[in-house]
């Protein structure tokens, strides 16, 4: 139902005379949905009625629809029996003419029917030449006819491979440029599949190793999953509160809650209304952190929230409010996932204050990850480095087995393939990147130098300027001053009311206004120094 705005565009565009949908999500309670998608259109739809409902989540089948024309509507007669003359003559008639033939999933892709003719003359040949005692040598004609079919049938199956190979690489090219879903699909098309059967679950300090024990574990989880919170800490004057309301607005409207799943369109902008709450009482706290008189306490990106503060009863504020507001809403942030990072301290006893979520204390760490970008308390970029290195030589392992760098693929294209895959993973997050030292550009430039040397079948020491110019593939360092500039044109062009332009403006004057400006650290030196290399500034 998520594609119904698609499927719309879809009927007007190619002036569709009569579609065919199936819906899981379909039931007799929302039939009424499939009037709403298109004007013009009338339409015939059956549900299932032996849904199996559970807790409100459908399982089992779901409905099929007939959408038309309205002009067509002279000439549909409705079928209410499932057993008529007419789809019985369907339903043979469809036996007869199309072809059919069960699923085989050993079956291989390039098996097509001039493949399968030589296999079987080949098959043909060798009980010929076997009914005959297995002759050797060519002076036999068995032997040589044996030989001459199996010849035949090798390369014919090698050219059928090719052809499937080319067919495949074309489309990975393909998605690669519009369809990066696809791409990743076509990928995990290609590797080896492991085995998928549990053999051992863990959950609540209770571990199973038994089909039966593994079931009643899944069982338990999903039923503490669907079961609604209700801790002692929560606030039951408020919910009651709630209640009344909800009550009054059903008896107003007449309409019953409307659930929204997760994943789903509105469910994102119901979450931000939701948090924006808390993300107001964190701002209007004043306990957190600021930049002149912007308050950054509260960074969110998502439901990935950092709280900040420059002294240790300014953060247990913050958690405080957020656990107050917890307890408001009845919901649970898990403490066991929170970690506390102190940067600038270098002392030994850093780790002598303790924060608290509610009365679950929150572990101390050196590094973590915050939003896909590795961080660690001495603010340097080593970490960050390495995990864009190690990410980097994981999707170009996964496109060499995709003969990404073989006769198949254009060098050329697998440099494109290499670059918006692999270098798009290797620089995530490279706008903020600063201060690099040489030995973290040597480690970019590594995977580049290799990449560029696989894909082209070189030597390893193959001079590296050759290798990358041939591929017109730059360094490793101006593609970082690439992206940065990039960076720095979006900034440019922002509104001035948005947060982001405004914290660019005051690190901006920041940097202007100090005598000192070697002590700054960030984005605005670094893209400074990089306007200046590049004799780009006034």
């Amino acid at each position: 139902m998520s594609s119904a705005a698609s499927l719309s565009n879809l009927l007007v565009s190619q002036n569709i005379d009569i579609a065919f949908i199936t819906e899981h999500k379909l039931f007799n309670h929302s039939k009424y949905f499939v009037d709403t998608i298109q004007h013009g259109y009338r339409n015939i739809t059956v549900c299932d009625e032996n849904v199996n409902l559970y807790n409100n989540i459908r399982c089992g089948k779901g409905g099929v629809c007939i959408m038309y024309k309205s002009n067509l509507d002279y000439s549909i007669k409705h079928i209410n029996e499932s057993i008529n003359d007419r789809i019985c003559a369907i339903a043979s008639a469809s036996q007869q003419c199309l072809p059919h033939t069960k699923y085989n999933r050993h079956a291989k892709p390039y098996w097509a029917q001039e493949v399968k003719s030589a296999y079987n003359k080949q098959c043909e040949a060798r009980q010929c030449w076997i009914a005959k005692g297995q002759p050797r040598g060519w002076h036999h004609e068995s032997y040589a006819t044996y030989k001459r079919y199996k010849r035949s049938f090798v390369t014919i199956q090698k050219a059928a491979i090719e052809k499937v190979e080319r067919t495949f690489n074309n489309q990975l090219i393909e998605a690669a440029e519009c369809d990066n879903k696809l791409f990743w699909s076509l990928v995990k098309s290609r590797k080896h599949k492991k085995s998928t059967v549990c053999s051992q679950l863990s959950y609540e300090n209770e571990t199973a190793r038994d089909p039966e024990s593994i079931l009643e574990i899944f069982t338990k989880y999903f039923k503490d999953v669907y079961t609604p919170l209700n801790c002692d800490h929560f606030d039951n004057n408020f919910k009651e509160t709630v209640e009344k309301e909800v009550h009054r607005l059903k008896d107003i409207n007449g309409s019953d809650v409307v659930r929204i799943r997760q994943g789903g369109i509105l469910s994102t902008w119901i979450y931000n209304l939701f948090i924006n709450g808390l993300l107001e009482l964190l701002e209007r706290s004043n306990q957190g952190t600021n930049i002149i008189n912007i308050a950054t306490s509260n960074t969110t990106l998502a439901d990935d929230i950092a709280l900040s503060a420059i002294s240790p009863s300014g953060l247990q504020n913050l958690l405080n409010t957020a656990y107050e507001n917890t307890c408001k809403f009845r919901y649970m942030i898990n403490s066991a996932k929170s970690f506390i990072m102190i940067f600038g301290d270098h002392s030994r006893n850093k780790t002598s204050n303790s924060f608290y979520l509610g009365h679950n204390k929150i572990e101390h760490t050196n590094k973590l990850r915050h939003v896909g970008v590795q961080l660690n308390d001495k603010l340097t970029d080593n970490d960050k480095v390495t995990v864009a290195c190690r990410k980097a030589e994981a999707s170009f392992y996964s496109l060499l087995s995709l003969n990404v760098g073989t006769c198949l693929i254009n060098p050329l294209t697998s440099a494109e393939l290499v670059s918006k895959i692999c270098v798009s993973k290797l620089l995530f997050g490279a706008e903020l990147w600063n201060n690099l030292s040489k030995t973290n550009y040597l480690q970019l430039e590594r995977f580049i130098r290799m990449a560029a040397k696989l894909i082209q079948r070189f030597p390893i020491r193959t001079r590296t300027d050759i290798c990358l110019a041939m591929l017109g593939m730059k360094s490793i360092e101006s593609q970082i001053d690439i992206k940065k500039l990039t960076f720095l044109e979006c900034l440019c062009n922002m509104p001035v009311h948005v947060l982001s332009k405004q914290i660019f403006n005051l690190r901006l004057a920041m940097y202007a206004c100090r005598t000192n400006k070697i002590t700054q650290r960030g984005y605005i030196p670094d893209i400074i120094n990089i306007l200046s290399k590049y004799n780009l500034l006034p």
